[in-house]
């Protein structure tokens, strides 16, 4: 069978055959430009399973859970996916956050809001990390999340992840306080999507 897409011949096989293939007879195809946008251009991950804790009321970084991406093409964005298991001490709340350090730039917090900033507030967090699994110390709870993300500019950008609890608890990572029902791995996936 014979047809014409934008005035190119082409031939086609019969229908309702298996593997049909669409052929170019003349050269104007040869020259179309491939499809773009939304391609995978590069993946960088950190699984963490080791076991960091922290007793800080004001948020600092969680030791090892950070990632670095290369230098990125130009308009790329940045596709984070990240999960965090934790046990708090009974009663305390713990939070997360994520941080974003361009090379040479200012540290930026993608999902910090219209709530208050300062170190006591619940609000602008990522994830209410240990809180509602740790009751009793003995149970650990994972929570995950996923930000598309905007890049300013193409150097290499640090993602690193930043925890805080109440005054006077202790948070652990991959773990429960009391460490008697297993352990678990921590991770962030940062995947470089292109234009």
């Amino acid at each position: 069978n014979s047809i014409t897409i934008n005035g190119v011949n082409a031939v086609a096989v019969a229908p309702s055959t298996s593997g049909n293939v669409l052929t170019s007879t003349g050269s104007a195809w040869a020259s179309a430009a491939a499809a773009g946008g939304g391609k995978c251009l590069a993946v960088v991950s950190t699984p963490l399973n080791s076991t960091p804790s922290t007793t800080s009321s004001s948020f600092v970084d969680t030791t090892g859970f950070a990632v670095t991406t290369g230098t990125l093409s130009t308009s790329s964005k940045l596709l984070i996916w990240g999960h965090a298991m934790t046990g708090t001490t009974t009663s305390y709340s713990g939070q997360m956050r994520m941080k974003i350090t361009p090379s040479g730039g200012s540290a930026e917090y993608p999902y910090i809001g219209s709530g208050g900033t300062g170190v006591n507030e619940r609000q602008n967090i990522t994830i209410m990390a240990g809180y509602g699994h740790s009751h009793t110390s003995e149970i650990a709870g994972g929570e995950s999340f996923v930000y598309l993300y905007t890049p300013s500019s193409t150097v290499a950008h640090t993602v690193q992840m930043e925890w805080r609890l109440e005054a006077g608890g202790t948070m652990y990572l991959n773990r429960d306080v009391a460490d008697n029902y297993g352990r678990g791995t921590s991770s962030i996936t940062v995947m470089e999507i292109g234009a």
